[in-house]
């Protein structure tokens, strides 16, 4: 059982501010509950469940994991004057999450929520979830807020353990895309460039730009609780973006694609930005890639900096070996600066003969305009390497 003096794992938001109060010890009679705040926790027995209290009331909570009912799953009960948070994690598995109205609360509960394995996948609202606007407006949790870029909200996100990720963005608040949208995804052991490439290609944050950001506590006879939340407000200090993005996502097999760019000359000579040679933002090829990733999913992200008169080819190469790239998933997003050029999938049916490189598209230096390619074929694009000269890879 865990006390959320420093947070175990939970729930990260980004998005707008609603508005809070601060914390109140006083209890409040909602529905018939005589309610004060309150905290609960522990662990599903071997049928998967667990009983915790909510004022005079029982919920029975009920997990499920792969659609089998799951022991060991840690529970916990977060109950403000308004609102309650049933929250539910297990490692290896997504966390999922309950919001209750207190207010509708007449008698026994019972909550049933199911895990699933974790994966590069994400689930989308047009609008927040039910129920969670009660959270900023409850006065039974308390606010505290901070400035800060994305790596300050990833600092604090670590600290705390916190696994899951919950963003928030509005067309006309925080967000720099067009109209609502709350995105929820696991955070795991997800590494700071991937944090960013991800807010980045949802909603076009950035690692310049400084936001307001803030948790919520529950307070107990002198014990903190943290909140399983985090929110980033609207941007403070807008940084400068990039010129060109190319953020890759692909399936579980093969397990190891590769972001390749070929640059055209820049002071007197071309580059090939991939994983023998990263590059750099501040100097020539002034482009680089952020990570190479080895074991399936992504994301892959190279970034051009800055522009130079000449063509730009962006292209995917297999280095699994296992000639499977149409069956790949592969995604690609593509952004000049902070705008979404357009989101292209790998093409499905495979060209005669072997398909090592899927050509995405290019970049004209001197115009900025990308023209989508979008083949797979045996040989790489023009000026890159051929496939047996690539260099080995040192597990």
């Amino acid at each position: 059982m865990k006390n959320r003096n420093a947070l175990g794992s939970g729930l990260v938001m980004l998005g707008l501010l609603l508005g809070t109060t601060g914390c109140t010890e006083e209890s409040t009679t909602t529905g018939g509950l005589n309610l004060e705040p309150e905290h609960a926790a522990g662990t599903t027995d071997s049928a998967g469940s667990i009983t915790l209290d909510l004022a005079q009331y029982d919920i029975q909570v009920h997990i499920t994991a792969n659609g089998q009912p799951t022991s060991g799953v840690h529970v916990e009960l977060f109950q403000g004057d308004a609102l309650g948070l049933i929250w539910a994690e297990l490692e290896g598995y997504y966390s999922n999450f309950q919001l209750m109205d207190l207010s509708s609360i007449d008698g026994d509960q019972t909550v049933n929520l199911s895990l699933t394995p974790q994966a590069i996948e994400y689930y989308e609202w047009t609008t927040d979830p039910n129920l969670f606007s009660l959270l900023y407006e409850d006065p039974g949790f308390s606010e505290h807020c901070a400035q800060g870029n994305l790596e300050s909200v990833y600092q604090q996100a670590q600290t705390w353990g916190s696994p899951f990720l919950f963003l928030r963005a509005y067309g006309n608040g925080a967000s720099l895309r067009d109209g609502n949208v709350s995105v929820g995804l696991d955070f795991g052991s997800m590494s700071y460039d991937a944090f960013e490439q991800v807010a980045f290609g949802l909603f076009g944050f950035i690692s310049e730009d400084v936001f307001e950001f803030c948790y919520y506590t529950l307070e107990l006879e002198g014990t903190t609780f943290v909140l399983p939340t985090i929110h980033i407000g609207t941007i403070v200090t807008q940084g400068t973006a990039y010129d060109y993005k190319f953020i890759l996502t692909w399936g579980e097999n093969p397990r190891d694609l590769d972001s390749h760019l070929f640059t055209p000359e820049i002071d007197g000579t071309t580059h090939h930005v991939y994983y023998a040679n990263s590059g750099t933002p501040t100097s020539a090829p002034y482009a680089w890639l952020d990570v190479d990733d080895t074991s399936s999913y992504g994301p892959e992200v190279v970034t051009i900096q800055e522009l130079y008169p000449g063509m730009y080819t962006y292209a995917i190469y297999e280095y699994s070996g296992n000639n499977t790239l149409t069956e790949s998933e592969a995604v690609v997003q593509v952004f000049n600066g902070r705008t979404l050029i357009g989101t292209y999938a790998i093409p499905t049916t495979p060209q005669a003969g072997d398909n090592w490189w899927w050509t995405v598209g290019t970049v004209n230096g001197t115009t900025g305009a990308f023209t989508l390619v979008n083949t797979v074929a045996a040989d790489a694009p023009e000026g890159a390497p051929a496939r047996p000269t690539l260099p080995a890879k040192i597990d």
